[in-house]
């Protein structure tokens, strides 16, 4: 080989741009090394070869002691030394990644050329087999028993190469190339370079973070980044963290899986300090001692799902979690039902666990007044925690900082690193204000996390776990504060770049404020616009309403099917929608990806349009009669009536809309419309 294994795949596992030449290099090395791979020719491995001992072999003692290969393996890779072998596959996988990213990266979204537009019409058109296609890249295809027993463990092993034959041929067309730069439905995306880096460490290293004597130096790494995002969110002082270092009863946070296991610590830190003995009693005794006959979690409408999950693990109930409705126009909790709520609790008699507020929805992006929530948890006397899962990376950037404003106030906070922080999965911290906040949960053993210990594991809901540290420690260091400003910054950028497209289309009405990285908006075009907004309560009106949530549920399929020049996701919410509050499905757009550009916003929301014109106008042609009698129970010189009959006769007669007034829908696209 004609440079060292060791040295190409640490070069190669950046996932910038410029490694796409470096993965074909790859390619060809591990051709020469197959070849070749009782010698390899790299100057590391002559080195390591150079030391000589038996002992070195045991580099990788599960390879080491592994059984005779059998017919089939490959006889000389068994041969050679395990710190060649383990390169050698090292190698071998990260070019297989590296070429499922470059494809990610490279190929278009849509599948097609040109696009079904409704379920009822163009029964000729070959839509069934481009279903298909999306269908061998959607789900994984029937698994060949010939080539490997899918129901069942196989008796033998396979070789590395074997592996990842059967990785190529059965399992990689059915993944999701989240790399995409048109994949703009969640916060999954292509990643910085040291965050491959770090996982590479992390896997070979093993580090187990439950306590000091398998972790050593990294719990070290693990405490200065969660001293340094503490200092982030709560701006202590130099000394206050120097203080923390030895003192084994203070943590001033955790290193977690992500933000739900940070919701449900925290929270279970919260109801301990709220009532004593809770975690030896039980609820139900607890409370009972404590004078209390309930005890509930508030939150707003807009809160993560987990949270239900955690009212439950943690016996509050489901019923128990009180969820503030939000303003339409805002997304935001409302202060004065929390007010008004947190009054009546505590006149009741009701304990108040805690109010957590969200910072930002991972559902529309927005960011609850957290210094108005910190002035009612202070009166009330009520744990304040944050879950900043999505939008803590904001503090990061100077110039969006001011959106987290009032972050401080908390008695906890969550934040998540593989969202806007561009980690892999596992990754999260929560942080306390308080570093001896963590004792409510103490646990120990004689033999693990020892009360005389330093070890974190005596404060963690979790047991083993992996060195998460290292992935953020990493992307500290390579990337620096400037640089990951600059990655949160740009993601912000590109939501304004989508808010500008919508608004150069008629047909698109953006739903929720753009308030971080997420928007929300749905198609309802200028004919249905009219109707909605002159008379809402209308019978014709709701069934309308009802057909558009139909449309956003079509535009969504046919953006994961493959059909349309891209993707996004959607929900459901309560908005205010021409003028008045309705809850409607709309489609949410997360334009994270740094290679995502105007153009592919472009080209999606003129294929959107396109389609949610067709599926429309498929809609009112099934049910045309449903849609007369609606028409014929209005004044035949009314202008709601006459708005009707516009909508009638664009969408089922002549079969399309009239050009959108936007100067960037050109003629070509209304001709296709016709």
């Amino acid at each position: 080989m004609s440079s060292s294994v060791l040295s190409t795949s640490a070069s190669v596992s950046s996932v910038s741009a410029d490694t796409m030449e470096s993965s074909r290099h790859v390619a060809a090395e591990v051709t020469a090394a197959d070849n070749n791979n009782d010698k390899l020719q790299s100057p590391t491995a002559q080195a390591l070869s150079h030391q000589g001992s038996d002992q070195q072999d045991n580099l990788c003692e599960m390879d080491e002691l592994s059984p005779a290969p059998v017919s089939g393996h490959n006889s000389k890779a068994h041969k050679m030394p395990s710190y060649q072998r383990v390169a050698l596959h090292a190698q071998k996988t990260l070019a297989v990644a590296l070429k499922f990213r470059r494809q990610s990266l490279k190929m278009p979204w849509k599948l097609a050329t040109d696009v079904a537009l409704g379920d009822g019409e163009q029964s000729s058109s070959p839509r069934a087999g481009r279903r298909g296609v999306a269908a061998r890249l959607w789900r994984p295809k029937e698994p060949n028993n010939q080539m490997y027993p899918w129901h069942e463990i196989p008796q033998q092993g396979l070789t590395c190469a074997e592996v990842l034959e059967v990785f190529e041929s059965q399992l990689q067309d059915s993944l999701v190339p989240v790399q995409n730069p048109y994949f703009m439905g969640h916060m999954t995306t292509s990643l910085p370079a040291a965050v491959h880096e770090a996982d590479i460490l992390m896997s070979y290293l093993n580090q187990n973070m439950v306590k000091i004597e398998t972790s050593g130096g990294a719990a070290t790494i693990e405490r200065v980044v969660l001293s340094q995002f503490h200092r982030l969110v709560f701006q202590r002082s130099d000394e206050y963290y120097q203080d923390l270092v030895t003192v084994a009863s203070c943590n001033v946070g955790l290193m977690v899986q992500g933000g739900t296991m940070g919701n449900l610590t925290a929270l279970t830190v919260a109801r301990n300090h709220a009532l004593s003995e809770v975690d030896r009693l039980g609820m139900s005794e607890a409370l009972r001692r404590s004078g209390y006959h309930k005890a509930v979690v508030i939150s707003s409408e807009r809160c993560h799902y987990s949270l239900l999950k955690i009212a439950s693990i943690l016996g509050f109930g489901k019923d128990q979690l009180i969820k503030i409705p939000v303003d339409p126009g805002t997304q935001k909790m409302r202060l004065d039902v929390l007010e008004k709520t947190m009054e009546y609790l505590h006149t009741e008699g009701v304990l108040m666990v805690a109010v957590v507020a969200v910072a930002a929805s991972t559902e529309t992006g927005s960011v609850d007044d957290l210094e108005g929530v910190a002035q009612l948890c202070r009166q009330y006397q009520v744990w304040f925690h944050i879950d900043a899962a999505w939008g803590g990376a904001y503090l990061l950037s100077p110039q969006l900082a001011p959106l987290m404003t009032g972050i401080q106030q908390a008695d906890s906070v969550v934040m998540d690193g593989h969202k806007l922080f561009g980690l892999t999965m596992g990754g999260g911290m929560v942080l306390f204000k308080d570093a001896t906040a963590c004792m409510a949960i103490h646990q120990s053993a004689h033999y693990v996390a020892r009360d005389d210990s330093c070890d974190s594991g005596r404060f963690h809901l979790e047991g083993s776990r992996p060195f998460y540290a290292l992935k953020m420690w990493m992307l500290i260091q390579r990337k620096g504060s400037v640089e990951l400003a600059r990655l949160v910054e740009g993601s912000h950028e590109r939501a304004r770049v989508f808010e500008k497209s919508l608004a150069r289309y008629d047909c698109f009405i953006q739903t929720t404020p753009t308030e971080t990285n997420i928007l929300t908006y749905c198609w309802c075009p200028l004919q249905l616009q009219a109707i909605l907004a002159s008379d809402p309560h209308h019978p014709g009106a709701s069934w309308l309403g009802e057909c558009l949530d139909k449309v956003q549920d079509q535009l969504h399929a046919l953006g994961w099917t493959r059909e349309l020049a891209g993707f996004v996701s959607r929900t459901r919410l309560e908005i205010k929608l021409l003028g008045r509050c309705q809850t409607r499905t709309v489609l949410r757009a997360v334009p994270a990806q740094a290679t995502t550009t105007a153009w592919h916003i472009k080209s999606l929301l003129e294929d959107q349009m396109i389609a949610a014109a067709g599926c429309f106008r498929s809609l009112l042609s099934s049910q045309i009669h449903k849609a007369l009698s609606f028409c014929d129970t209005l004044p035949a010189h009314s202008v709601l009536y006459k708005q009707w009959q516009r909508l009638l006769v664009d969408f089922t007669d002549r079969g399309h809309m009239s050009p959108p007034s936007s100067a960037v829908a050109s003629s070509a696209v209304h001709h296709q419309l016709s």
